[in-house]
C-alpha cells in the first residue's frame, strides 16, 4: 500500500509541474510493470520534459 501512496504522490507532483514545464512523457517501467516485483524491488519512473530550446521554437 505504501508503494501506491508513493505513486499517487509522484503523479500529483508531475501533474502540478506540468503547468511550469512541458511534460513530454511520464511512466513506470521495470519489474512492477512486468509483474515480477519482489519485496526489495524499486520502482522505475520515467519523467521526460520538453527541452527549453524546443519549447521556444514551438512558441515562435
Amino acid at each position: 500500500m505504501q508503494i501506491l501512496k508513493g505513486l499517487i504522490m509522484v503523479k500529483r507532483e508531475l501533474d502540478a509541474d506540468k503547468i511550469e514545464r512541458k511534460l513530454e512523457e511520464k511512466g513506470i517501467f521495470g519489474s512492477f510493470i512486468r509483474g515480477e516485483e519482489t519485496a526489495s524491488s524499486d520502482i522505475d519512473v520515467l519523467i521526460e520534459y520538453e527541452k527549453a530550446s524546443e519549447r521556444g521554437a514551438k512558441n515562435d
